[in-house]
């Protein structure tokens, strides 16, 4: 995907360079600040590029506007499913529309790897709720058409491999052998 949409002078790529997941979380953060969600962390999310990105399991999409980055998404690609994990956008030059030619541009990549399903994962199921946090990005991927699937869900795990290994130093001292109290004889 490459080109100025509607003459625009706003230009869209795709990457599958790991590297472009630094490029993708300082966006995510301001993104984060302004809607009032929670942004994944840089480390997870070089992770996930350095392990999904060179697989074409998925990808790293930037529209930019004289020379800035307006919007930026990473998707992962499944079978016949595209799926927007993660979403960023400015406010500024709203005129030349980046977050929408970016979608446009994420689907034709997704044509393209021929998936039959493009997956905006995660709306506010209940309507425009005016208090819920997905309420503004609810109302933006709404625009696209499409119908409302409601699945099991993600649930994030922070720090759930901390845990493990501490349950495994854990355990691991309970099962040390201890000689027994009595012994039945033989």
């Amino acid at each position: 995907m490459s080109g100025s949409p509607g003459g625009t002078g706003l230009k869209s790529r795709v990457t599958t360079d790991p590297a472009s997941a630094a490029r993708f979380h300082p966006l995510l953060v301001e993104t984060a600040a302004r809607q009032g969600f929670a942004a994944e962390p840089l480390c997870y999310l070089m992770d996930l590029a350095a392990i999904l990105f060179p697989a074409r399991m998925a990808a790293a999409f930037f529209a930019t506007y004289r020379g800035e980055t307006l919007a930026a998404a990473i998707v992962v690609f499944f079978g016949p499913r595209a799926t927007y994990l993660y979403g960023a956008s400015r406010r500024e030059h709203r005129e030349v529309m980046a977050p929408s030619a970016l979608q446009a541009g994420i689907m034709a990549e997704a044509i393209e790897r021929g998936c039959a399903t493009y997956d905006l994962y995660g709306i506010d199921v209940q309507g425009d709720q005016t208090g819920h946090s997905y309420r503004r990005l609810s109302q933006f991927k709404r625009r696209f058409g499409g119908a409302n699937r409601v699945y099991v869900g993600a649930h994030d795990l922070y720090g759930y491999d901390r845990i493990a290994d501490a349950m495994l130093r854990f355990l691991s001292h309970l099962a040390v052998e201890e000689e027994p109290a009595c012994r039945l004889a033989p």
